[in-house]
């Protein structure tokens, strides 16, 4: 999985991002790897354009003439800020830092799971009310996805990032040995078969993802943090910073 960026010059924080190679899956028909990326024996060439410029060519005179019509300069492609999870219950873990990783969590939400009824039937679960915060759902960027963090109170968080994992996580009370809580199969274990009623199972959820950063803030993440996704450059983009396009010179 690459990432690419522009920086200023002596810079380390990159001034405009301008494309990820996702990495693909192996094997999978749906999200194959790229060439170049992840397929051996294969190269790709990355050639940045700059970003649009609104003024005419030397001796036009009307923006009708060829060659002469003023370049789009629109950010139709950048996607809407969206907020972090800026419920004052969850301010601390709004935005943490491990290392170099950072976890950004935009919602939670408590369900009662597993409930059985008379007879051991068994119930429909149900959203505890108060008790959803931010988005109360995950998040709509995707590993590999280009995103633009902005209002972190330290500069280290903001800029130009690549999402590296999907991160929810699950948490249930009272745990049990069979309880999955990463991944996509996330779930809290059914008690034994029984033929008793159930209280159920408390399930919660946190919505989150991660991205590296370069350089180690003291504090963890304040602010009234925002992010924005960029979708693939084959869609409307943002004409205002440079964009990137791939070519595969060898395939295997």
């Amino acid at each position: 999985e690459y990432y690419i960026a522009l920086t200023a010059p002596g810079a380390v924080t990159p001034k405009a991002v301008v494309g990820t190679v996702p990495p693909g899956i192996v094997g999978s028909p749906g999200t194959p790897p790229v060439a170049g990326s992840q397929i051996g024996g294969s190269v790709f060439t990355a050639v940045i354009v700059p970003h649009s410029d609104t003024i005419p060519a030397a001796g036009c005179t009307s923006a009708t003439q060829l060659g002469c019509a003023a370049a789009p300069k629109t950010r139709a492609g950048r996607g809407a800020a969206l907020i972090t999870d800026t419920s004052a219950s969850q301010a601390s873990l709004r935005i943490t830092r491990t290392g170099d990783t950072v976890t950004v969590q935009v919602g939670s939400i408590t369900t009662v799971v597993n409930r059985r009824g008379a007879k051991g039937v068994a119930l429909a679960d149900t959203t505890l009310k108060g008790r959803t915060t931010g988005t109360g759902s995950a998040t709509t960027a995707t590993k590999g996805q280009t995103i633009l963090v902005e209002n972190a109170g330290q500069p280290e968080y903001n800029g130009w990032q690549n999402v590296m994992a999907i991160a929810d996580t699950l948490i249930c009370t009272p745990s049990k040995a069979g309880d999955v809580v990463t991944g996509p199969n996330k779930k809290c274990a059914p008690p034994p078969p029984d033929t008793l009623p159930y209280a159920g199972d408390t399930a919660l959820t946190r919505f989150r993802f991660q991205y590296r950063i370069v350089g180690a803030p003291v504090t963890p993440g304040t602010g009234a943090v925002t992010y924005r996704l960029y979708g693939s450059t084959n869609t409307a983009t943002d004409f205002v910073i440079p964009q990137i396009l791939f070519i595969v010179d060898k395939r295997p």
